[in-house]
């Protein structure tokens, strides 16, 4: 697949552009390795030592942080990625600096707002409270974040993995410690927190020392502010919307069900998140260079867009065939027969892997053809579907009601909704044709000749 991109990106990119497009997948696959191998077994460790209830208890909090980091963002990042793309090294200070401002006082508002919301909700259970306070402080720290989106402007991922990477080390040796040490969850929360203050601070360090000035060449901008507010507007609408599709299951469990059952699913949420990490790569790095492909030549952008949902859905099928054969036996090796009900939920939330690569490009699509109206409907649209089909459906069926909720939202928004919308009719009929693997013999075909 990366050398069908290769040809397709050749003809509009420098070679040199092309091997950086491809050392960053690199570098980005070796973050999710990392995370993806080290973090499934410490969360194992962590999750079979705390025992479902107190994970349900930390699940629920990192949910709530969920939902205001998005509000702290702005809608911000593909604004400032696309931006950052073809600026001036001016510009790009006017544009870091605005949105360091804007950020660091919008993630200590939302930081502040999710602990009250914390406190206000769980006020019979003070170690929810106490969690749920620590990992809200989490949010400020975020702020940082604003530099990642200039290095994947540039391409420059290597720096993002290496600083995150090293936090993240941190924070899983402090967990095995803590599980030697029999600590509380209390202690276990604050890893959270260590691990993204630790790779706020190297960021900041990153930066400073491979860019000319740093920070001190940034400035602020209110024209550029109002911008970045009004472009990241929708995005922000989106985000939040997407945000409670994809928390709202963990939330209403933990309301309408128990703690421990919350901590049961979230199991096969770490599972689900796999696929999901690995779709994310191709879908951060890809953009920078679609933008300036979609710019010089839309033909060739559908070309690969056509590629890409062909090939990703393949590869999803694969992906769903072996979760179902194994999943059940890797769900008890890694968390024990305390978490067995994570088994039924993860072979029900593989489906919707399916249609979420299906779907790859689409968000891309739609942000470079400037159709808002249709990402701000579809993410309302998903929200509301979700909590609604979430509120009949965990009743009757549990836990494994919730996962059918996701899939049932997820075929809905990234799929059917396409025919219901002038701008996005023509990816309905791509979409659906790499759904059932229509010419996946001539892609395999081509990409083999290129091996």
């Amino acid at each position: 697949m990366i050398h069908k991109l290769k040809k397709i990106f050749n003809k509009n990119t420098p070679k040199s552009d092309t091997f950086r497009l491809i050392g960053n997948i690199n570098w980005l696959a070796l973050d999710r390795i990392v995370r993806m191998g080290g973090g499934v077994f410490v969360n194992a460790a962590v999750s079979r030592y705390l025992g479902p209830e107190s994970m349900g208890k930390w699940d629920t909090a990192l949910a709530f942080m969920g939902v205001y980091v998005v509000f702290s963002a702005l809608g911000s990042e593909r604004i400032l990625t696309r931006d950052l793309v073809d600026a001036t090294e001016n510009k790009k200070s006017e544009i870091l600096g605005t949105a360091a401002i804007t950020r660091i006082i919008s993630s200590l508002v939302f930081s502040i707002i999710c602990a009250f919301s914390i406190l206000f909700l769980n006020t019979d259970d003070p170690e929810q409270v106490t969690v749920g306070i620590i990992i809200s402080i989490g949010i400020f720290f975020q702020a940082a974040d604003i530099i990642t989106y200039f290095y994947q402007a540039n391409l420059l991922s290597k720096r993002i993995v290496q600083t995150k990477t090293i936090a993240f080390i941190v924070s899983s040796v402090l967990k095995l410690i803590l599980i030697y040490l029999n600590a509380e969850l209390i202690a276990f929360a604050s890893t959270y927190l260590i691990e993204v203050g630790l790779s706020s601070i190297l960021l900041l360090r990153m930066y400073q020392k491979n860019e000319n000035r740093g920070i001190r060449s940034w400035t602020f901008s209110f024209i550029e502010a109002q911008k970045q507010l009004k472009e990241g507007g929708p995005l922000l609408i989106s985000g939040l919307a997407y945000m409670i599709y994809v928390r709202a299951d963990q939330l209403m469990i933990g309301e309408m069900l128990t703690k421990t059952d919350v901590g049961v699913y979230s199991r096969a949420i770490k599972l689900y998140e796999i696929p999901m990490a690995i779709y994310g790569i191709f879908a951060t790095t890809l953009f920078p260079k679609l933008t300036s492909l979609f710019k010089d030549d839309e033909r060739r952008f559908m070309e690969g867009y056509k590629l890409s949902a062909t090939l990703m859905t393949f590869i999803a099928y694969l992906g769903v065939i072996v979760t179902w054969l194994v999943g059940q036996y890797v769900i008890l090796v890694l968390y024990g027969e305390q978490y067995s009900g994570a088994i039924k939920v993860l072979n029900v939330l593989m489906i919707g892997i399916v249609f979420l690569y299906n779907a790859g490009q689409r968000g891309n699509y739609l942000l470079l053809n400037g159709l808002y109206n249709i990402i701000i409907i579809n993410a309302v649209l998903s929200a509301v579907l979700n909590i609604v089909l979430n509120y009949y459906l965990i009743p009757k069926y549990g836990i494994l009601g919730a996962a059918w909720a996701s899939v049932i939202t997820q075929f809905f928004v990234l799929e059917l909704s396409n025919l219901f919308f002038k701008g996005t009719r023509n990816i309905f009929y791509i979409q659906l044709k790499a759904l059932f693997l229509i010419h996946i013999h001539r892609y395999i075909y081509q990409i083999k000749n290129k091996i």
